[in-house]
């Protein structure tokens, strides 16, 4: 977590067990940014399966309302590939 030295106080109700960061002076409880560097944060979990989730974004809604789409390790990359592919190829039929 991390807040200026004058907004520490609205979070002393947050539940959790987080390293606080005060930018500024800090209070009690909270460790001062300057410091955050020095922290040890084990690196986080590789996903397990080619199948998991890597992007979610909305779609631009032109034809109709924007929708949730969710992307994998496999998915992504072929789709950026494959309009890549669409890309260039437009590109050489136009004139």
């Amino acid at each position: 977590m991390l807040a200026n030295t004058a907004d520490t106080a609205k979070f002393a109700d947050v539940p959790g067990e987080y390293t606080r960061f005060a930018v500024g002076e800090a209070p009690p409880g909270w460790l001062p940014y300057r410091d955050a560097y020095a922290t040890d944060v084990p690196p986080a979990q590789h996903p397990d399966a080619p199948s998991d989730p890597q992007l979610l974004y909305f779609t631009s809604g032109t034809t109709n309302r924007p929708k949730l789409v969710e992307h994998t390790q496999v998915s992504y990359p072929v789709g950026h590939l494959a309009t890549s592919f669409w890309v260039a190829a437009s590109r050489v039929t136009c004139t």
